[in-house]
C-alpha cells in the first residue's frame, strides 16, 4: 500500500475542478486556483505520480486516496467554474 499523500487546499481545489471536468486545460485551472500554470502542472503531475489521479484521458480520481473530499468540500468553494456564452 502506498504512503498517504499530503493534500493542501489548492490540491483539493484542483482535484474538484478535474472531477467536474477531467478535460479542463491547465491554464483555466491555474486561473481558478489563482496560481500560474507551471505550479498547477507540477501539482497535477505529483498527484498522478502518487496515484491520486489515475488515467490520462479523463483524469480519474481514486476516491480512497482523497478522504478529505468527503470531510471538507467547502475548501473548494472559491474555485467555481464560470460559464461562458458563445
Amino acid at each position: 500500500m502506498s504512503a498517504p499523500v499530503h493534500l493542501d487546499s489548492v490540491d483539493l481545489q484542483i482535484l474538484e475542478l478535474l472531477r467536474a471536468d477531467g478535460r479542463r486545460i491547465i491554464r483555466d485551472i491555474a486561473r481558478l486556483v489563482k496560481l500560474s500554470p507551471a505550479p498547477v502542472r507540477r501539482r497535477i503531475a505529483r498527484l498522478e505520480d502518487s496515484g491520486v489521479i489515475t488515467g490520462t484521458r479523463s483524469r480519474r480520481i481514486r476516491p480512497s486516496s482523497v478522504r478529505a473530499f468527503r470531510r471538507s468540500p467547502s475548501c473548494v468553494s472559491r474555485a467555481t467554474p464560470t460559464s461562458t456564452t458563445s
